[in-house]
Order: C-alpha cells, then sequence, then structure tokens
C-alpha cells in the first residue's frame, strides 16, 4: 500500500525527519524475508518516484538493500521476492540512474554480474531480470561507462553478454546443419537473443552519445581479443565474436540507424519514406519481455477498446503508457486462453519491429499469475478524442494513412 502512494506522501514522510529511514532501516533488518523485501521495494520507489532533493536520506539504505537482496539471491525460497525486488531495482534505475551513481553503484554491480552468471535459478525470469537491472544502469550512466574511470563497467557488461551469446547448441555439426532450416533458432537458449540484443543497444546508446567509435568500439575488440585468445576458447566463442562484431559497427558514424541488408528502394512518388529494416542475423526469438503486475501499471482512464482488449492509460518507469488488457465477452464464443494468448503474440511481434510509426511494446501484464495483456509506449491522445474534438481534417487523415494505402 505504501509503494503505491509514495508519489503523494514519500516527500512528507522524508521532510518530517529520521522516523520514516529508521523505520524502513529496521524492516530491512527483520527476521522475515517478505518484511525485508517490501521495505527494500518500497526505499526502490521512493528513489524512482520523489524528487532527488528529498531522496538524499534513502542513500544511507542502499548498502543494506543490496545486502538483503543478496541474501534472496542465495535461498531459492526467496526467488519470487527477489525477482520483484529486481524488478523495483530497474524502475528506479530508468528513473533516476544517477541517484546510484552516487549511493550502491559499486556494491551492486557485482551482485548483478553474479546472478546474471547463475544457472541454478529455478525462475529464468531472476536471472533475465538482473541482467535487464545492470542494462538500465548502462543506459542511464551511458557517459560515465565510457569515461576512462568507467571502463571496467563497459567491460564487464560486454564480456557477459558475450557469455550469454554461447548459449547455443553444444555440438557444431548440429548447429551448422540448422543454420538454413526455419526452426535455427531453436536451438539456441533465449539467452543468446538476449545477448545479442544488449549489445546492439549499448552500441546504439553510445552511437547516441558520440562515443561509439572513442569508447565502445575498442573496448568492444579489446574483449573480443581477449576472448579468443584464452585458452578455452572454442568454435562458439569464435561464432559470439563474429556476432557481436556483426551488430555494433553498423552505428559507426552515423546520426541515426542507417538501412542494412534487404532494404528496398521506394518509387519516387513526392513524399519522404521512412522504412522499416533490420539488421544482423533474422531472428525468429526476441528478448523476452518482462512481466509486469497490472497492479504495479497504475490504470487510469479508458482510451479505447477492440475485439480483444480495452486500452488504459497508464505509467510505467515514471513515464505514461498505455496498456490493453484482456476484455472478457462471454455472451460471444471466445476462448479466453486463446485470446490472451493471442495479446502475447501481438505484444511479440510489436517488439520485434522497430519503426517510427509502430508503437513500442514495454512489457508483458499480468494478473493473479495469468497473462491479462501488454503496456506499450503511449502517444498522445486516443483516436476517438482526437475525432470527436475535430482534430482529424481530412488532410491530417490523408497525410497520415496515405503512406500505408500506397
Amino acid at each position: 500500500v505504501l509503494q503505491d502512494i509514495v508519489e503523494l506522501v514519500g516527500a512528507e514522510l522524508l521532510k518530517q525527519g529520521p522516523q520514516a529511514v529508521t523505520m524502513l532501516q529496521t524492516c530491512l533488518g527483520a527476521p522475515s524475508a517478505e518484511v525485508q523485501g517490501a521495505a527494500a521495494r518500497l526505499a526502490l520507489q521512493m528513489v524512482e518516484d520523489l524528487e532527488k532533493d528529498v531522496t538524499g536520506p534513502i542513500g544511507a539504505l542502499m548498502p543494506t538493500v543490496f545486502t538483503v537482496m543478496k541474501s534472496f539471491a542465495v535461498a531459492s525460497e526467496h526467488e519470487e521476492i527477489l525477482k520483484e525486488t529486481l524488478e523495483s531495482l530497474i524502475s528506479a534505475a530508468d528513473e533516476e540512474p544517477e541517484f546510484f551513481k552516487e549511493n550502491g553503484l559499486q556494491q551492486v554491480w557485482p551482485l548483478l554480474l553474479e546472478m546474471c552468471r547463475a544457472n541454478h535459478w529455478g525462475d529464468a525470469q531472476v536471472r533475465h531480470s538482473a541482467m535487464e537491472a545492470a542494462m538500465s544502469f548502462f543506459e542511464g550512466l551511458c557517459a560515465d561507462f565510457c569515461k576512462a574511470e568507467g571502463q571496467p563497467f563497459l567491460e564487464q557488461l560486454i564480456l557477459l553478454n558475450l557469455e550469454w551469446m554461447l548459449e547455443v547448441e553444444e555440438n557444431v555439426d548440429t548447429w551448422t546443419s540448422s543454420a538454413d532450416k526455419e526452426d535455427e533458432d531453436d536451438l539456441d537458449d533465449d539467452l543468446v537473443g538476449i545477448g545479442e540484443e544488449n549489445l546492439d543497444r549499448m552500441a546504439q546508446q553510445c552511437a547516441e552519445k558520440e562515443a561509439l567509435e572513442e569508447a565502445f568500439m575498442p573496448t568492444l575488440f579489446k574483449v573480443l581479443r581477449a576472448v579468443l585468445a584464452a585458452p578455452t576458447s572454442t568454435w562458439k566463442h569464435v561464432r559470439s565474436c563474429v556476432m557481436a562484431v556483426s551488430q555494433a559497427p553498423r552505428f559507426a558514424g552515423q546520426k541515426a540507424p542507417s538501412p542494412g541488408p534487404a532494404t528496398y528502394s521506394p518509387s519516387a512518388l513526392g513524399r519522404p519514406r521512412v522504412l522499416a529494416y533490420t539488421f544482423g542475423r533474422p531472428k525468429k526469438k526476441a528478448p523476452k519481455l518482462r512481466m509486469i503486475e497490472i497492479t504495479k501499471l497504475g490504470l487510469a482512464e479508458k482510451l479505447g477498446s477492440g475485439g480483444l482488449g480495452t486500452v488504459y492509460a497508464g505509467h510505467f518507469g515514471g513515464k505514461e503508457a498505455a496498456v490493453k488488457v484482456y476484455r472478457p465477452q462471454p455472451g460471444l464464443l471466445a476462448d479466453p486462453d486463446q485470446d490472451r494468448k493471442a495479446l502475447r503474440e501481438e505484444a511479440s511481434m510489436l517488439q520485434r519491429v522497430a519503426h517510427p510509426h509502430i508503437v513500442e511494446a514495454i512489457c508483458l501484464v499480468s494478473e493473479r499469475g495469468a497473462i491479462a495483456g501488454f503496456c506499450m509506449e503511449r502517444l498522445g491522445e486516443s483516436f476517438e478524442t482526437a475525432s470527436s474534438q475535430g482534430h482529424l481534417c481530412w488532410q491530417r487523415l490523408e497525410k497520415a494513412f496515405g503512406q500505408l494505402v500506397e
């Protein structure tokens, strides 16, 4: 309950004096893992929701928060609590990465790397969430990672993703013979696609910070040389290094991503075009979308509805979002399980396409453990609102839909 109202009362609680921090410190030391987890998530929620000028006292709690997370990581019965706490860490890191640079990044970073490398988890999502937390820190502190003092962090994250890209079929003949088959990706673990996608994200982030050629590429090649020179290097290491090189250099010298293989040349129709394109090896498996409980998305007014679901306004990571939720229709001959599966597939398709005219899928949404829909970026007012307020004259409609119908 306190997590849900932090934005409303958190600042006042902290301004009243040390009582709130003392209470959280006491709860973090409680014998109950559930109480410890709730206190850790509440502290992280404060970091996410409150202004920087009031979260200073929370910094003193971070060492204890990360110690609690480490204790969860060594006890299999606490995986669910650890996963929820990692999700809170991701949201806080997305919103306030600078806070952690000053409060605990040095402590939590090796813990995240250790969790990413461990393969004993009953729920693989713990490992995935730990990786996403590390990537959130990189994306929020990219400029710092690219400086001399941040190079160790950058090297470790590149190496970690290369290690995930090793999770392919052990037998080289089996893997090679499947290269031209439709089910080639079925031989690779999900970690392979996540590793490739993460290197892509890192390269693009560095390109946007104008640090690709100065920092990222030299560090990437330094790591690749070390990997290939190791006595334990195998054909899988060679493959991972080749794939890593294919992911990053396309951003070099570019202000924005440039079209890759299979781009078509549009006919001269007298208007600008924005092309959809992909790079590198086509993948049928994209990295899995995170699963977020619906209660964490702050659903508000209804934006619209369709055949499968209703779209509501919500918030994710401190930003406005649109949440498409399954809408039961008892009067129709509908199969709820198939409908929920269709929503998951819709989110997966959105995730595979990066294009200015297509919304980005952010996460899957669960309700009481079952898939309930997905969350996506919110572009603005609903089509119905725009239409009712006279914002959609025929000229705007022609401009918006002309390129689609041609």
